[in-house]
């Protein structure tokens, strides 16, 4: 499993370093072998390693570089294969690349949202509302709205209908048997 600690800066030179590494074996390997095997598909290493980091910028910065490899590596490659399969193949690497780059920062900022809801959050043991980073006070449902893409809509569980509404609660659990069943 990966670990999603907060890289430290030593972290983060090696973490490049290996990247830029395995970059480099890569492309030595595209420029070695001939044409038609799909060598640049292995780009997508970079890519994936930037799942250490917190900015953006480093994912699109390693499919930008495997893709510019990607091309670079065409003409220099060895001969081998028809013109038809090195182009597709290499095609097929860039789309390869730009989609994990894809779904690397959909990964990444799902993890920005988990982390954003972790944590401790200051509330009123009275009203319950809660303190947001400014120190200001907002009701639950618009805190939870804003820090999230949760929207509340409102309704009476069994036992506050049964309490407020006591006339009409009979003819609830008569219409609704499936949702006051638990209640009784």
């Amino acid at each position: 499993m990966i670990s999603m600690k907060p890289p430290t800066r030593t972290t983060d030179v090696r973490v490049i370093a290996v990247a830029v590494v395995l970059g480099a074996l890569i492309f030595a390997a595209d420029l070695y072998l001939p044409q038609g095997v799909a060598v640049p598909m292995a780009y997508v290493g970079p890519v994936l390693i930037s799942l250490w980091f917190p900015h953006r910028m480093f994912t699109l910065g390693a499919a930008a570089i495997g893709s510019l490899l990607t091309l670079v590596g065409f003409p220099f490659s060895a001969p081998g294969a028809p013109l038809w399969i090195v182009v597709t193949n290499r095609s097929l690497a860039v789309a390869v690349i730009w989609m994990t780059t894809v779904l690397v920062l959909l990964h990444s900022q799902a993890r920005e949202d988990i982390n954003t809801l972790r944590g401790w959050i200051a509330m009123c043991a009275s009203c319950k509302k809660i303190r947001d980073d400014q120190g200001f006070w907002q009701g639950l449902e618009q805190y939870v709205e804003q820090h999230s893409q949760v929207l509340f809509t409102h309704s009476l569980c069994p036992s506050c209908t049964q309490k407020w509404y006591p006339e009409i609660y009979p003819q609830l659990v008569e219409r609704h048997p499936d949702l006051y069943a638990d209640h009784e």
